[in-house]
């Protein structure tokens, strides 16, 4: 079965499929995306997926203005939870993880020249996240998960140095 799509015309495609014939086969249906790209899942559970990602449009000053996109599926059907540009939100979603209570922890890909952070989605709509401790300032995050079982996330990523020395990895960890 493909996934049903919103109420708005489908344009991108969702992909499903499975073994049959002696080979993997993937079908093509309609889905609610367009234009911007999904680029990760994140699987809460069986009955809860989320795919996130992003796109560019065009800003106030002709420049490229980054924007998030989360998607959802949930009692079998995809939803576009977070689907558009938003000047507040200049950002593309690069991984996701469980924040425990209904939302999701994500990563930033680097754009503009920004370092990756960590941004929090929640009742729809995202704020952002402060890292304390040393070097906070000049750490980009890379990766995160959830820890199954607890209300802990982990996230990997990088310290820049400064005055010549070299970065330093990071772990960072999220505990309620």
């Amino acid at each position: 079965q493909v996934p049903d799509s919103a109420s708005s015309p489908a344009s991108s495609e969702a992909i499903q499929g499975g073994y049959a014939n002696g080979s993997y086969q993937w079908n093509i249906g309609p889905f609610l995306v367009d234009p911007p790209e999904l680029t990760t899942l994140y699987a809460q559970s069986p009955a809860l997926i989320w795919a996130v990602g992003g796109g560019t449009s065009t800003g106030t000053s002709g420049e490229p203005q980054a924007y998030p996109l989360v998607a959802q599926y949930a009692d079998g059907t995809w939803t576009e939870v977070y689907p558009g540009a938003d000047p507040a939100n200049d950002f593309i979603l690069a991984q996701a993880a469980s924040d425990g209570a209904g939302g999701l922890w994500a990563t930033t890909t680097s754009f503009d020249g920004t370092r990756p952070r960590i941004v929090h989605f929640a009742s729809g709509g995202f704020s952002g996240v402060t890292l304390h401790g040393t070097g906070a300032s000049r750490t980009g995050v890379h990766g995160i998960a959830d820890i199954p079982g607890t209300a802990r996330v982990w996230a990997v990523g990088s310290r820049a140095g400064t005055g010549g020395k070299k970065s330093d990895g990071v772990i960072i960890e999220y505990a309620s």
